[in-house]
């Protein structure tokens, strides 16, 4: 989830070129909402600077989720890695802009796709 939609819509044109389902959300409270009435996510890539609900409070609103507190978070920000929240359930730390090839290629083993 990204509020920048052109971000969005990059992410999800090449992660499902690559075979990946993908479900968008603008900001952190529409995610949440999503997550909690639908299947449970394989991975979530995060952004942390988001309106309505940030992706630190997403994170730990997820953490306080037993349904959620075991999905995978992977970040995907402009914010400094030292200034990202990591430890579970955040396995990576991508920063903007990242390598498309690497983004999917860490999506890809995050989610057990890789040959």
């Amino acid at each position: 989830m990204d509020d920048d939609a052109d971000c969005r819509e990059v992410i999800d044109e090449i992660l499902s070129g690559a075979g990946v389902s993908v479900t968008q959300a603008c900001d952190g409270k529409q995610a949440l909402d999503c997550m909690r009435c639908s299947n449970e996510p394989a991975l979530v890539v995060l952004d942390l600077e988001m309106p309505v609900m940030s992706g630190v409070e997403l994170l730990a609103r997820m953490k306080a989720d037993e349904r959620l507190s075991s999905v995978p978070v992977l970040i995907l920000s402009g914010t400094r890695e030292s200034n990202a929240p990591l430890g579970r359930p955040v396995i990576g730390f991508l920063a903007k802009p990242c390598s498309m090839q690497g983004l999917v290629a860490t999506v890809k083993n995050a989610l057990g796709l890789m040959g």
